[in-house]
């Protein structure tokens, strides 16, 4: 089987500069959005690889991000306040990207910044936790 671990191990790096980046941008709510979109997107690169790690790969359907959430947090134990404002993201992130022309609410995108700027640590945290990656694989790579 292939070990996804160096793989994993890369991917709250990558992360982390998102965060970074969302934490000190003065941006206008359509950059954030995609900076939210980003940082959702790289969550998901990291659910996948740990659900292949555990032979668990799904099939490319119209509720494939719905049903990877819901077999990644099956799988891994997370809070339930995570996993709510994890779903939060996704519903922002379906909308961010297929509701082009729409004005976005800076009150909500704000907000979400603020949510994800607030989760991240803590999802991070567990995912690290479940892959048994410690802080010190992460000092080669950073």
């Amino acid at each position: 089987m292939r070990d996804y671990r160096s793989e994993i191990i890369e991917d709250p790096i990558r992360l982390d500069a998102v965060i970074e980046y969302l934490t000190d941008v003065q941006e206008t709510p359509s950059g954030i959005a995609y900076q939210l979109q980003m940082l959702y997107t790289g969550f998901e690169k990291v659910a996948e690889r740990c659900l292949m790690s555990v032979s668990v790969k799904l099939p490319k359907t119209e509720t494939y991000h719905a049903d990877l959430q819901a077999e990644f947090f099956k799988r891994f134990e997370f809070h339930r306040e995570e996993i709510e404002k994890m779903k939060d993201l996704l519903s922002f992130r379906h909308f961010a990207r297929w509701g082009y022309g729409q004005e976005l609410t800076k009150d909500r995108v704000e907000e979400l910044r603020a949510m994800a700027l607030e989760l991240w640590p803590s999802i991070k945290s567990t995912l690290m936790r479940h892959m048994g990656i410690n802080d010190t694989d992460l000092f080669a790579l950073s």
